[in-house]
């Protein structure tokens, strides 16, 4: 048998991540809008030049505005990887910055269930 050769699908949608539940990290903040809508088309077309993206809706992290979805882009150990990385997409993006992704979860502990006095 023989394998047709691989051809590129221009038509192909480009890959747009989620943010991992749970995780705690730095990331390159590379836009926030008001609707999923608006970050999914800025989040396409950034993909579409190359620039690694995802979403993430801000009201799940303590460390981000509520009410927006952020196109960011990576997921860093350390502030000093992600200024890297802010760094390496300048040319391409105006505006970002780096941000510590911190989950609500994580951020606050879990409330203990209120306990009744002892009749």
């Amino acid at each position: 048998t023989t394998i047709p050769p691989a051809t590129a699908d221009e038509s192909a949608t480009p890959e747009i991540a989620d943010w991992p539940d749970g995780k705690d990290a730095w990331t390159v903040v590379l836009e926030s809008a008001q609707t999923r809508e608006a970050a999914e088309t800025r989040a396409k077309e950034l993909a579409a030049q190359g620039v690694p993206v995802g979403i993430l809706d801000s009201d799940n992290y303590s460390s981000l505005q509520a009410n927006a979805f952020v196109v960011f882009s990576g997921q860093y150990d350390s502030k000093r990887a992600a200024d890297q990385a802010l760094s390496d997409v300048s040319g391409q993006v105006t505006g970002g910055y780096v941000r510590h992704i911190i989950p609500k979860s994580a951020a606050s502990p879990t409330a203990t269930p209120s306990v009744s006095p002892a009749p």
